[in-house]
Formats: C-alpha cells, structure tokens, sequence
C-alpha cells in the first residue's frame, strides 16, 4: 500500500502514529533493504491533508541526508539532483 492510500487506512484505523520508510527499490513493492524510518504523531482532528503534511516534513528533513550518505555506486539517477542547504536546512531539487 502506498501514497494517500496509506493515509487514509491509518487515519480510518485511528492508529496513534504513522511514518516514511526510505528503502532501495526493485521489482517487489517494499523488499529491499530499509535505509532509515521516521514516524510522527497523529493527533486527534487530523485529517487527510494534514496527514500529508507531516509526511512531507519527514521527507523534507530525511531524504536529503541518506542520499548524501549513500555510496555513489548505489545511486543511478534518472534526473538531475542537486542537494545543497539552506538556512541550516537540507534541500532536495530534482528537475
């Protein structure tokens, strides 16, 4: 399961938190090796769009530093990415 799927069946659940797993990718949805997860509070009112949100933080802040802590042979990249940072804050460009 992934995208607002996973958001909505976490919040019709009234699970008490929910996260971002951050993994290699390869023909079978969610095999490969896990390279780091990061899990956030739902708080009672939240809805879909907030949901959303926290996700997007968790992935704002995390997935620049495993990339940059990822052997250059693991990468292939398919676009062109720039990592850099910004008022103390990674950014992700992808373009």
């Amino acid at each position: 399961m992934y995208s607002e799927r996973v958001h909505l069946f976490v919040l019709a659940d009234k699970e008490p938190e929910s996260g971002i797993s951050v993994h290699f990718v390869n023909s079978e949805f969610d095999e490969e090796e896990v390279l780091h997860q990061s899990k956030f509070k739902i708080d009672k009112g939240d809805d879909l769009k907030m949901a959303k949100s926290k996700v997007q933080q968790l992935e704002y802040l995390h997935f620049p530093k495993v990339i940059e802590r990822l052997p250059k042979k693991h990468i292939a990249w398919k676009h062109r990415i720039k990592i850099r940072r910004s008022e103390n804050r990674p950014m992700l460009r992808i373009f």
